[in-house]
């Protein structure tokens, strides 16, 4: 009994070992990977706001060009800047997100203050002063003057949390702020940091569902060679029982 004892234990302890090691094996290409992903999109993420403002700033010089050139007045070429970045001013003194082919992420959008924090164009609070304007977090950041600060200090990135669109669930926000030197307009592109995350995310996914197949395939093939292990020796520890009963 205590060798059958023996026997039963050994195999558990190759089949835990087998697995321990296939884990092992998994988590340790698949957790680096996963860093490393997210690391990659996220600067993707803000390489993407970056120039997105960049690319903001000179459609701005354009239109302040046309000024000078007598072509259309101050007014009407920041609107049409405001009506590029982000869509036609409605009626009700709102502004439907459409920007006309500039992807920053799934709700991702520009905005524009003056540089005491007057919103100068945004979505629905065009002409408010959000100086004061704080995050969603316990701590109550304030995002707004942080970005303009960092846009005089020559541009830089702010992040901080806020509601997710049509939803009251918290998210990390990233926006890309800097000055743009004709008008003294503060142009921020801005974005959730789960826009960028969502193809790593999709690779935990893709890593989990194969190291699952892996160790699912990896245990059916360790207990195929565990039996060849211990099938002998069950053969060994009957024909030693059979000694021992002087056979």
């Amino acid at each position: 009994m205590k060798k059958a004892r023996r026997h039963l234990n050994l195999g558990i302890k190759l089949t835990l070992l087998t697995v321990s090691l296939l884990l092992l094996s998994t988590l340790s290409i698949g957790i680096p990977g996963y860093f490393a992903a997210r690391s990659e999109m996220d600067l993707q993420g803000q390489i993407l706001l970056k120039n997105a403002v960049k690319m903001a700033i000179k459609l701005v010089d354009a239109q302040n060009q046309a000024v000078a050139d007598g072509q259309m007045t101050l007014e009407q070429a920041q609107e049409q800047v405001k009506v590029a970045l982000m869509g036609e001013k409605q009626a009700d003194g709102k502004r439907k997100i459409d920007m006309k082919g500039v992807n920053l992420g799934k709700s991702g959008y520009f905005i524009v203050y003056d540089q005491t924090g007057v919103e100068v164009m945004h979505p629905s609070l065009e002409g408010k002063n959000v100086w004061e304007v704080k995050d969603k977090s316990k701590a109550g950041f304030l995002l707004v003057q942080d970005q303009i600060a960092k846009a005089k200090a020559g541009g830089g990135f702010t992040y901080y949390d806020w509601e997710l669109p049509n939803s009251k669930v918290i998210g990390t926000k990233i926006t890309y702020a800097e000055i743009e030197p004709n008008w003294g307009w503060v142009v921020i592109a801005g974005s959730y940091m789960q826009d960028y995350n969502a193809g790593a995310n999709q690779i935990t996914r893709i890593i989990v569902i194969t190291g699952l197949m892996v160790l699912l395939f990896g245990i059916v093939i360790s207990q195929v060679f565990i039996r060849s292990i211990t099938k002998p020796l069950r053969e060994v520890i009957t024909g030693m029982k059979r000694v021992e009963g002087n056979d």
